[in-house]
């Protein structure tokens, strides 16, 4: 089996360097060889120059920077591929397209599959066959292969979770930071003692790396196309989401107009266990959020990814709830009194509150349908 790459993202150089290792990569892209030094790599000046030059039966990796460059590079591929080949589609993008695209691969009998790259987690959807063909290649280049299910879109399907589970997780350690009134030395000296708990991850890591910079950036942060797909999904499937939902709301309000006499509310009150725990909570609350979504398994499509944490791995989440509400409801109580936003948590609290109730207020909303 012979194995090409056709377009370059952060995800396939990453590919490509670790098949490199153990198959001739075959890639199509300018001076790609000569840019990573990649000592097992033909470069090739088109999709047939590079097709016609691999050996039989291909494993052809696709990404595009442009979701419109997609489907035309697919019927590039398509056009000059036999019989038993197999197309990979790592471009992130809405995971409804993967049906059209398969659709168009049977017909020729070439196989195909989608799949998106997390950190060091490989989640590939379709035919698990193909996927169970495939797996000893994939481990070339993730610790963590996972085949997310039989539908072709499967494998971006899981990346749109692990992306609205990364939002809200970030959120969350914003949250903490707005409680801190943005000091840059305490939040410091909270992400190096969050490094020794279970909240331990890329997330707590990129998070503790950003503090330097962070006043360098404006108020208005930007909103993935995933994290979109996200709530047009859970919407859809009547799944309730509240925490993420909160965190992608936050980003979305970000982007409009103030009210007219601004001004710049502090928190008063600092207890670093409250913070720590209220932390736990919510990633917590998010976990199990995300869970609903995927079924029980973002457990397993969160190991070795960007949202890798080791609470995930050992705690259930209503458990880490039930024990650290109390710590959350004290930060809540903090910033409420001073006037300081904390979306995330307020949500995660509410919904675990809601949870709780034997009895809520929803024998009245469902009494207005009589009226």
């Amino acid at each position: 089996m012979s194995f090409g790459i056709v377009g370059i993202s952060p995800p396939t150089l990453k590919i490509a360097n670790g098949v490199q290792k153990i198959n001739k990569v075959h890639t199509c892209h300018q001076n790609i060889s000569q840019e990573l030094n990649m000592f097992n790599a033909e470069n090739h000046s088109c999709v047939a120059d590079l097709m016609l030059n691999m050996d039989r039966p291909r494993t052809i990796v696709t990404a595009c920077k442009d979701m419109k460059d997609v489907r035309p590079t697919l019927s590039k591929i398509l056009e000059w591929s036999d019989p038993e080949d197999t197309i990979v589609n790592c471009t992130h993008e809405h995971y409804k397209h993967n049906m059209y695209y398969e659709n168009e691969c049977s017909t020729k009998n070439v196989h195909y599959l989608s799949a998106s790259l997390s950190n060091d987690a490989f989640l590939v959807g379709g035919q698990k066959r193909i996927f169970r063909s495939h797996e000893p290649l994939f481990y070339a280049f993730a610790k963590n292969v996972q085949h997310t299910g039989d539908m072709p879109g499967s494998g971006h399907f899981a990346k749109m979770v692990i992306d609205g589970l990364e939002c809200a997780m970030f959120q969350v350690v914003g949250d903490a930071f707005a409680y801190c009134n943005g000091n840059v030395p305490v939040m410091l000296s909270l992400m190096d003692k969050a490094k020794n708990m279970d909240v331990s991850g890329p997330v707590i890591d990129r998070c503790k790396s950003q503090l330097y910079v962070t006043r360098n950036y404006s108020q208005v942060a930007q909103v993935k196309n995933s994290t979109a797909w996200f709530m047009e999904y859970t919407f859809k499937a009547r799944l309730p989401t509240p925490v993420i939902h909160s965190s992608i709301t936050s980003r979305m309000t970000s982007q409009y107009a103030k009210l007219s006499e601004t001004h710049q509310s502090y928190n008063t009150f600092y207890d670093t266990n409250v913070i720590l725990q209220t932390i736990r909570f919510c990633f917590a609350m998010a976990l199990y959020e995300a869970n609903q979504i995927s079924y029980g398994k973002i457990e397993h499509w969160s190991k070795n990814s960007n949202v890798a944490c080791r609470m995930f791995e050992t705690h259930d989440p209503l458990y880490v709830m039930d024990a650290t509400v109390e710590f959350a409801r004290t930060f809540v109580m903090h910033c409420v009194n001073s006037g300081v936003p904390i979306p995330t948590v307020q949500a995660a609290l509410s919904q675990y509150d809601f949870m709780k109730q034997e009895r809520t207020s929803m024998n009245f909303i469902a009494s207005l349908r009589d009226v």
